[in-house]
C-alpha cells in the first residue's frame, strides 16, 4: 500500500469515526455516566466494528446487500434496541417524578432534599438519589455488550465497510494488507469514541449536579429514541 492510498484511507476512516451515529450517542452518555463504562461501551463498538469489517472481508456483507429481508431485519432489531436503550434512559426520570406525585398526594411534605433526589413523607422516607444512582451507572459488562450489540445492529455498518474495503483493498491483497485497512478503520473509530469519553467525564465531573443529570437524561433519551425511528422507519 503506497503512502497515498494510506492517506486517503486515513481519511475516510476520520470521516466515518467523526459522523455522529448511535454509538457516538451510547459513548458520550455511557462516558458522563461513568469514565470507566464509557471506555467499555468504547470498546464495545470498535469489536462490533471489527466484526463488520471480517464480515465484509469474507463476503456476508454483501450477501446481506442483496437480501432486502435480511438488511430489513437486522435494521428492526437495530430500531428496537435504540428505542429501549432510549426508554431506559428515561426510566431514572419517570421513577422520580412518579415517586413525587405520589409523596405529594399522600399528603407528605417535601423537604429541601428533594432537590438531590431524596423525597420523605409522612408514610416514610424514599432515597430517589441512591435509587437514579444506582439506575444511572452501568456496569462494565452492561456497557460492553450495550456497546457492541449497537454496532452489531448497524447495518451501516457493514455497508460502509463493504463500500470502502473494495477501494483501499489491492487487487491481489495479502493479509497485511486486509490488518492496515481494517486496523486503520477501526483504530480511527476506537480512539476518537475514548477521546469522546474523557471529554464527556470531564464536562460531568465539572456539571455534576442533580439537573445536569436530569437534562443527560432527557437528551440521552430523545436522542437515541429518535435515531431508533430513523433506522426503523428508512
Amino acid at each position: 500500500m503506497t503512502l497515498t492510498v494510506f492517506g486517503a484511507l486515513f481519511a475516510a476512516s476520520v470521516g466515518i469515526s467523526v459522523t455522529p451515529g448511535p454509538e457516538t450517542m451510547l459513548v458520550l452518555r455511557y462516558g458522563a455516566l461513568r469514565r470507566r463504562a464509557g471506555l467499555f461501551c468504547t470498546t464495545g463498538t470498535a469489536l462490533g466494528a471489527l466484526v463488520w469489517a471480517v464480515l465484509a472481508i469474507t463476503g456476508v456483507a454483501a450477501i446481506m446487500q442483496r437480501e432486502p429481508a435480511l438488511l430489513a431485519a437486522v435494521k428492526t432489531v437495530g430500531g428496537i434496541y435504540l428505542l429501549l436503550l432510549g426508554a431506559k434512559a428515561a426510566y431514572p426520570l419517570l421513577r422520580g417524578w412518579w415517586a413525587t406525585r405520589r409523596a405529594r398526594s399522600r399528603g407528605g411534605v417535601l423537604t429541601a432534599a428533594t432537590a438531590s433526589g431524596a423525597v420523605e413523607a409522612s408514610t416514610g422516607s424514599l432515597d430517589l438519589a441512591a435509587v437514579n444512582a444506582s439506575l444511572r451507572t452501568p456496569t462494565a459488562l452492561s456497557s460492553f455488550t450495550t456497546g457492541l450489540f449497537t454496532a452489531l445492529t448497524n447495518p451501516k455498518s457493514g455497508l460502509f465497510f463493504l463500500a470502502v474495503l473494495p477501494t483501499f483493498i489491492p487487487a491481489d491483497p495479502t493479509l497485511v494488507d486486509y490488518a492496515i485497512v481494517v486496523g486503520t478503520i477501526v483504530g480511527c473509530l476506537g480512539l476518537y469514541a475514548a477521546g469522546l469519553v474523557l471529554v464527556a467525564d470531564l464536562v460531568s465531573s465539572l456539571l455534576r449536579t442533580p439537573k445536569a443529570d436530569m437534562v443527560l437524561d432527557i437528551v440521552s433519551a430523545s436522542v437515541l429514541s429518535i435515531l431508533g425511528v430513523l433506522i426503523l422507519a428508512l
